[in-house]
């Protein structure tokens, strides 16, 4: 698949994609077929909705996983201060859990979004990934330098998994079925970016009274 074919499957499909969190007391369905994605993002840029992407190796159904505010002003959280405290540089961030159809996946990328703006990254990743029903996968923190020239998929469990376990009630009971691997870090994650106009804009029109 090329990499503009690639670009603009994620396009179609991730609108259609829901992402959202689960609510702070999820529980699973005792004949459910889901699990729990978790991790968390992190950014020294400025205010966006930024995404890890992943795909379902069968379906190839896009899946993301997300955290910020794409417009101004903010109508959901644009920083958890409990995740970038202390942090060097300056950075914005929060976690995310994310229920999920049980199966193989595979991380391909990211995504972001700024208002009308939406950046993808290039290079297809293909880091695989198992999500088991009634158990959580930790896929890590996903960093953004301040001009997205370092982005790094990389461990950052010990200060995560606290955090993630106080937010949200179901992972103190749902065991870890997968993490990334502990102290592991990939350097220059995406590679190149590409920029462009996410979808339409539509602008309103109203008579002229005469």
């Amino acid at each position: 698949m090329t990499s503009l074919r690639f670009l603009f499957i994620c396009g179609l499909v991730s609108l259609l994609c829901a992402c959202a969190n689960v609510s702070r007391d999820f529980k699973f369905k005792p004949d459910g077929s889901t699990g729990l994605v978790v991790g968390s993002i992190s950014y020294e840029s400025g205010l966006g909705k930024y995404f890890l992407v992943a795909q379902n190796v069968e379906t190839l159904k896009i899946v993301e996983f997300g955290f910020g505010c794409s417009i101004f002003p903010c109508l959901a959280p644009a920083n958890d201060t409990v995740y970038s405290a202390n942090e060097v540089p300056k950075q914005r961030g929060g976690g995310y859990a994310v229920e999920v159809e049980e199966g193989q996946y595979r991380i391909v990328g990211w995504h972001v979004v700024q208002g009308y703006m939406n950046a993808r990254s290039k290079r297809r990743t293909d880091i695989r990934f198992t999500v088991e029903r009634g158990k959580a996968s930790y896929l890590g923190n996903l960093y953004f330098d301040s001009e997205w020239e370092a982005v790094q998929l990389r461990d950052k469990s010990e200060r995560d998994l606290p955090l993630l376990r106080a937010e949200f009630s179901a992972l103190n009971t749902a065991p870890f079925a997968y993490t990334i691997a502990p102290s592991s870090k990939v350097e220059g994650f995406g590679g190149e970016y590409q920029r462009g106009i996410e979808g339409q804009i539509f602008i309103p029109f109203v008579p002229i009274k005469r």
